[in-house]
């Protein structure tokens, strides 16, 4: 079973936002990020992760490149990305699928 939630965005209204929505609809244990690097830090250490939620347009790691890392590390679960960025950057996104 893959109960925990990851959320990255460099926004703490966001962050906060987006934890409250997902507690409130019954996810078992939701954990927020800034830092690309620190989610995949717990990504390492916990294989129980089912769904990474992940702004594409991120300071030090966008969210291209920690879906790149994803990949090569074979995560298993889902990934749900959103933008405030143009419809050309998330078709982009969706074509290196």
């Amino acid at each position: 079973m893959r109960d925990t939630t990851l959320v990255l965005d460099d926004e703490p209204f966001m962050l906060e936002l987006l934890r409250t929505m997902l507690e409130d609809l019954g996810m078992p244990a939701v954990q927020t990020f800034t830092s690309a690097n620190d989610a995949l830090a717990v990504l390492e250490e916990q294989p129980r992760v089912g769904i990474v939620i992940c702004d594409l347009n991120m300071p030090g790691m966008d969210g291209v490149e920690f879906l790149r890392i994803l990949s090569q590390r074979n995560f298993a679960g889902n990934v749900i990305l959103f933008s405030g960025e143009d419809q050309r950057t998330l078709k982009m996104v969706e074509n290196l699928g």
